[in-house]
Formats: C-alpha cells, structure tokens, sequence
C-alpha cells in the first residue's frame, strides 16, 4: 500500500504560535512557584550531567596512567594517608554521588512538570468543556472534534506548554554548557566538532515541513475516524434497521486505512530524519576521537581529556540527534493547540450584556415585537413577526415544517439573538437580563426526550438540583411515572443508560414531562410531549400536561388533535409570518390554509379518537 504524499496544507505561521503561547500560557501562572523549582531542578541535571565524566578523567590521569599531580592535589592526597587506593575510592564514591544527585535532579523536575501540567489539563478542559455548551446550537463543530479537543488536544498542548518548552531548554542548556566547557578544554577540537551542526540544521529545516504537513493529515484522519464512530454508536438502530452494517464497516475502514497510512508517513519521515542525524553525529564524533587521538599521541592532550571531551561531545550532538522526535511532538502539539485556539476564540454570540440585570419573577406576559431572524445571511427564517402572549395564556404554534415555529421558541429561550425586533417578557427585552435568570423561569420538554446517563431521581430533577425527595416523587406521580419506576430494578436510583436506551419511548416522555414539572416555572415550552405514548397513557398524561400549563403561560408546538383544541389561541406560521390566529372552532370557519392543514395532519386523528 502506498503512503500518502503529504498534503498541501496551510503553514503554521508565527503569529498563530505566538497567540496560542499568549491565550495558554497565562494558565502557568497559579503554578509559577513549582514550575520554579523544575527550572532549578532541570539546571542541576544538566550540571551533574556536566561533572559525570570528571571522574573517570581523574581515574585515567592519574590512578591509571600515573600523570603527575598539581602541588596542591598531591598535598591533599598525602594528608588522606592511603595514595591512589584512597584517590580511586573518593573518585568511585564522587561518582556514584553525581549520579545520585542527577537522579534525584531528575526525578523532582519530571514529578513537578506532571503536577503542573495535570493541573493546567484539567484548568483547560473546564473552560473548554463551558465554552461547547456556550456555542451556538448550530455549529459546524463535530461532535468527534470536541472529544479529540477534549481529551487528546489538551494533553498534545500540555506538552506545547510545558514539555517542549522543557526539553527544548533543557537541550539548550545542556547543549551551551558543553560547548563552553568544551572551548576551555580545547578550542580546535570544539571547533571540529561543531563544524557539522549547519548540516544538521539544514536537515532538519528540510525535514520539518514534511513532519508538520504529515502530522495534520495524520490528525484529521483521527477526527474524522473519531466522528464516525460516535455517529454509528448513536445511530445504531437505524444502522442495524436498514442492514447497512457493511456499508458503515467499510467506511470506517476506509478511514482507519487513510489514518493508517498518515500514521505511517509521519513515522517514515520522523524517523528517517532521526537516523540521518545519527549519521551525521557519529561522523563528527569519528572527527573529534581522530583528531583527538593524534593530540595524545603527540602529547598536547591526555587519555583522560579524550574521555571527557567525547562525553561532552555526545551531550553536544544529543540535544540535535533528538530533535526529530520533539519536532515531530512539537509540530503534533501545535497543530492542536491550533485546533484548541480556534475553539477558544471561537465567538459566543449569547451571551450576558455587560449591563444585564437578573430577572425578577416573571408574571408571564410575552411579546415579539418586529422580529427578523436567520441562521444564514441573507436568507431570514423568521421576517417581521409580530405577537403578544398574554400570562397564563397557552398558544399552539402550527404550520408546516419549516415555517419558523422551532425558530421562535430559540428566539424566545435566548438560543438566538434576532436580527431586529425583540422578544420582551412582562415588558423587558430579554437581552438585558442575565441568561441563567432568564432561563430558570422556563420549562422546555422537547418532543425527542433527553435523559442522562444518570440515576431515574438526578434525571427528573435535572432542573431543580436541590428539590426534596417528597418533590421528586410527586411530580413523578404528577406524569404518571412512579408506577414504572419502582417496577425498575432500584427504582429511583436506578441508573439509566445512554439516552435512557433501557426505557420505552412512552417511559421516556414520561421522565421529561416530570422534569418540566418539578421545574415549576411560570413559562412552558412544549414540543409535544405525547409522542409514542399509547391512548391511555396519553391521556393521563395530558392531564398532567394541563395541571402543568394551568396559570403558566404555555407555547406548544402543535402535532396533536387535542393540543390544537385546547389552546387559547392557535398562531398559523407560513414563510417565517402569522399569517393567521384565532382559536380552533375560528380557524376552521375562516382559514383555508389552516382546514387543509387540518385535514391533512389532523384529521385521522379525530377519526381514529372518535371511532
């Protein structure tokens, strides 16, 4: 199988690095105090790292080869009374000392960076996780994205925060200090050995373009094999109904094979970059020991200074040798961390004003005055809407798909902001009181019921966190659902599954017109919420459904034959506009349109009901 050539993608410019490190980084800050301590502890490694071959240096010079002591070392070796026996001991101690001391360096530096970076993971993921619910409900984001943002995303920037940043100042540090080091011992072989660095370079700028360009495709693929099987896991009924299990498992394989082989080319030219870097370090190793060696055997340089230089010359090419590796991590993280700044600065369009006030108590009355509203430019779903709600008033909202009913319940919830007009309860524009204000004194129960993966209790009282136990049951009797639920196995600590998948569609509405209830807020949103019931539990939930409505003011879009006739007032939505209002009885005398729609949605209903 052939690899796939990488794409032509958009380059990372430094200003979108520079503002990902100015939107992350203050996220460090609460930390600064550990991050402190890894920077001093990362110093003392690379200091240890720095006196490591001494050791042996002095064993070579002078226990082994007999090089004469300065006055002072040999005064000090005397006094210890046991000669080279005594030196070689101290040496072999300092060594295990160093060692011991780089350990320790090391293990406080990757233990504080794991503290810190698990503590900027969960800082991230929570404002992430605020910002998904703040975006608008018609985003473009998958929902395979947001759980890659989420989980892999915000550790791939962990690492652009804190580990690249470490390593590439530890490979600095260390790379400088051995260079320094390395001029005081013997400027001709330092210069021999970094007369190979501009070619390491140039690889490596080469190499980079073809990493980064890899590592998007290879992330893309992931996304998208990430959205197809949160799609086929929530819509396997459909998938298995229509027996197009196949079709989606050759889908799915068709991008685990394309993310395959991004993988792969992000190996290939990873690794092929690491293993000519090799290359190149050992021919300049093989350099130095060369040039090296003819230094000790004309006697300018001792056995023991090869021996520290080579170390040294090894921590000199180490720092380049890995950096295909944190190239390849660098350019992952980044594209990422890209990925996490578009979401972050992604605009919010609801929002509180800055000089939004919290609601008072809503009597109910409600008005949308000279409403205009689309959810694309130029193309207005909602145009010049005029109508006034009354409190306590239930309104059905009818008319064909598409229409705008849908719409004007957003508008009213604040999903939305319109284009012009207003929506004002009890006289008061809603953009100016604070959204969570807004929306406490509102029960919506949407046609299509949601539940939690939650226990049957925390679902009813999903929007009344600290209602009592007595409350709870009693708006479960009130829809007509604490019968079922103690049939559950634990009853009301029963734990329902994905979506509520272990109750039937009737069970479910059932918990969602429970909900509504316990909320007890003086604005009802109802999008029919007797789906799928059979006729005698549904009618013993419309009498709970009409104790809920009474004294509250009620909109419900109309699916139903007894919601229509029970509303005050029934609004007629053609093309974005009422194009009529009036009751039941008045609609069916004056209205054409609304007879025909009658007629063919309602119709069978009152045949059925009546025969």
């Amino acid at each position: 199988m052939a690899t796939a050539a990488p794409p032509a993608v958009r380059r990372i410019k430094l200003q979108h690095v520079v503002r990902i490190y100015a939107t992350f980084a203050p996220y460090l800050k609460p930390y600064w105090r550990q991050l402190t301590l890894a920077s001093v502890s990362l110093a003392g490694t690379v200091a240890m790292t720095l006196l490591q071959p001494w050791p042996l240096k002095l064993i070579f010079d002078y226990v082994l080869l007999d090089k004469r002591m300065g006055s002072r070392a040999a005064l000090l070796l005397s006094r210890m009374g046991h000669g080279k026996p005594g030196l070689l001991l101290v040496l072999c101690i300092g060594l295990v000392l160093i060692v011991l001391l780089n350990g320790l360096f090391y293990y406080a530096n990757r233990y504080l960076l794991a503290l810190v970076g698990r503590n900027v993971i969960n800082d991230i993921r929570m404002d992430l996780f605020g910002q998904f619910q703040r975006l608008p409900l018609s985003g473009e984001s998958r929902t395979g994205d947001a759980v890659l943002q989420l989980t892999s995303g915000v550790k791939a920037l962990r690492d652009l925060l804190l580990g690249h940043v470490q390593k590439f100042a530890g490979y600095a540090l260390s790379f400088f200090s051995a260079l320094a080091v390395m001029l005081w011992m013997e400027w001709r072989l330092t210069l021999l050995a970094v007369v190979i660095i501009p070619p390491l370079w140039f690889v490596s700028h080469r190499f980079s373009a073809n990493i980064r360009a890899a590592t998007r495709l290879k992330q893309s693929k992931e996304s998208e094999m990430a959205s197809i099987v949160q799609e086929t896991v929530s819509s396997a009924a459909v998938i298995q109904a229509f027996t197009q299990e196949k079709r989606e498992k050759r889908r799915f394989a068709r991008e685990s094979t394309d993310s395959l082989a991004a993988a792969m080319e992000t190996t290939r030219w990873g690794r092929g970059f690491n293993q000519l870097v090799k290359l190149i370090s050992t021919c300049g190793l093989a350099l130095v020991v060369y040039y090296g060696a003819r230094q000790v055997l004309g006697g300018r340089l001792s056995p023991g200074d090869i021996v520290v230089f080579t170390a040294y010359v090894t921590n000199l090419y180490s720092p380049i040798e890995k950096l295909s590796g944190l190239i390849a991590g660098y350019m992952e993280a980044l594209v990422s961390g890209e990925a996490i700044l578009e979401l972050a600065e992604r605009t919010v369009p609801i929002g509180d004003l800055p000089e939004a006030v919290k609601a008072a108590p809503f009597a109910g009355q409600v008005e949308f005055r000279n409403l205009v509203f689309g959810y694309e430019p130029g193309k207005p779903v909602i145009r010049g809407l005029n109508l006034t709600v009354e409190a306590g008033e239930m309104v059905a909202l009818a008319g064909s798909s598409g229409t705008g009913k849908t719409t004007l319940m957003n508008l009213l919830l604040r999903f939305v902001d319109p284009w012009e007009g207003s929506v004002l309860i009890d006289g008061q524009d809603i953009r100016q009181l604070k959204l969570k204000s807004l929306r406490k004194q509102m029960s919506v129960l949407p046609q299509e019921p949601v539940l939690f993966r939650r226990t049957v209790r925390e679902n009813i009282a999903f929007g009344r966190p600290k209602a009592t136990e007595e409350e709870i049951v009693e708006a479960a009797k009130a829809a007509h659902a604490h019968h079922f639920i103690l049939n559950l196995p634990k009853g009301y600590d029963t734990v329902l599954k994905e979506r509520g998948a272990n109750l039937s569609t009737g069970q479910r509405q059932r918990l969602a017109l429970a909900r509504a209830i316990l909320r007890n807020a003086p604005i009802v949103v109802l999008d029919e919420p007797v789906t799928g019931l059979d006729a005698i539990t549904e009618a013993q939930v419309h009498e709970a459904l009409w104790a809920l409505i009474q004294g509250r003011t009620a909109f419900v879009i109309a699916h139903r034959l007894a919601t229509i006739r029970r509303a005050h007032t029934i609004v007629l939505l053609e093309g974005g506009q009422i194009i009529e209002r009036g009751t039941h009885l008045e609609l069916m005398e004056k209205s054409i349109l609304y007879r025909a729609l009658y007629e063919m949605q309602y119709r069978h209903v009152e045949t059925g009901q009546s025969g």
